[in-house]
């Protein structure tokens, strides 16, 4: 069956992360948080923090192949979103966390680090980071209660890089039209003018919003992808009508891309509409559904595979960008976003 809409909604993350982004946004406001943990387990995952509210997040484990190629430092890394208290004062975004309020980090766990966080809203927090290609520095941060936004445009806008963050049903694909409406300077588009598009940060979300943003890129009616199901249903994805963009993009990705944010990418490179720039995605392109055993154990189970127009999938392997970068570079959005302008296959 071939569908042009969604006709009904899915998500790609896996179980824990979308756990985690549940305790992450829905804590207790009275104990605000400068960052909410979010961390793999002690097998070897990339730690991150990302800035929040609410609830610590439990270290959680994190299958392979993620585990195996993203963990490059001992110290966790932060994400750190535009507006929130760690920007404004100062906090490059991918620094390293070394200490909080003088006490190392170093050997603790996601938990014990938001536990550090945590405080009353208004109070302050002192973090030494090391910044991507930078010395030690130190910040003091004024702990609030924070809602990050999905899609970021990132200053100053005459560089035309967006960030999505989160794939939200519903909420996404307008907030990025507006935001390349914003770009261009007016509601007509210039379409000649290279996009970036930062998926860095993307762990996945709704599937279908996946398929929705990348049908903004591509003609009516154009083949999307295939859901395939255990029992062997397949329901082709089509590009819905509308207005459409035709301006080049490229992609920066990342280990951390994952789930729906690579479906979005990979459909749009299938259709060579995107270069990938950065390092190796994550590698799941499947739905997966957790049933939990009399015993309290979960049995973990994978329902839906997306497969990309033509074939394929990139559960496993990932997607290989167009342009490989280095550690350093990944972490570096100036470097990054110069390599990515100047890049010609």
């Amino acid at each position: 069956m071939a569908v042009g809409r969604r006709r009904r909604r899915g998500s790609l993350w896996p179980r824990s992360r979308r756990r985690a982004q549940r305790l992450c946004r829905g804590g207790d406001r009275r104990a605000s948080n400068v960052l909410c943990a979010n961390a793999a387990d002690s097998g070897g995952g990339r730690r991150r923090l990302r800035e929040g509210r609410g609830a610590a997040v439990r270290a959680l484990p994190r299958p392979d192949p993620a585990a195996r190629r993203v963990m490059r430092a001992e110290a966790p890394v932060l994400h750190v979103y535009r507006g929130g208290g760690a920007e404004q004062a100062g906090v490059p975004d991918r620094s390293r966390l070394l200490d909080i309020d003088g006490r190392p980090v170093a050997g603790l766990d996601a938990e014990a680090i938001a536990s550090l966080l945590r405080g009353e809203e208004g109070s302050v927090v002192k973090l030494d980071v090391a910044p991507p290609g930078g010395q030690r520095m130190s910040f003091t941060v004024r702990r609030q209660i924070f809602s990050p936004l999905d899609v970021e445009l990132i200053p100053p806008g005459s560089q035309r890089v967006v960030r999505i963050r989160e794939f939200v049903g519903g909420l996404t694909r307008p907030a990025l039209r507006a935001t390349l409406e914003f770009v261009s300077g007016s509601a007509s588009v210039d379409n000649t003018a290279r996009v970036i598009i930062d998926l860095r940060d993307a762990p996945g979300g709704d599937l279908y919003e996946a398929f929705d943003l990348a049908g903004l890129f591509l003609p009516p009616g154009t083949l999307l992808g295939t859901i395939r199901g255990r029992d062997g249903y397949a329901m082709e994805i089509h590009a819905s009508q509308g207005d459409k963009y035709s301006m080049p993009l490229t992609l920066l990705v990342g280990p951390e891309t994952a789930s729906a944010a690579e479906i979005f990418a990979g459909v749009l490179r299938r259709h060579e509409r995107a270069l990938l720039v950065g390092q190796t995605t994550y590698g799941k392109c499947a739905s997966q559904t957790d049933a939990r055993l009399s015993d309290g154990s979960v049995l973990r189970y994978t329902n839906k595979e997306v497969l990309f127009p033509g074939g394929g999938t990139c559960t496993g392997t990932g997607l290989t960008p167009d342009l490989a970068v280095g550690d350093d570079e990944l972490d570096m959005l100036s470097r990054l976003v110069e390599r990515a302008q100047s890049f010609s296959p």
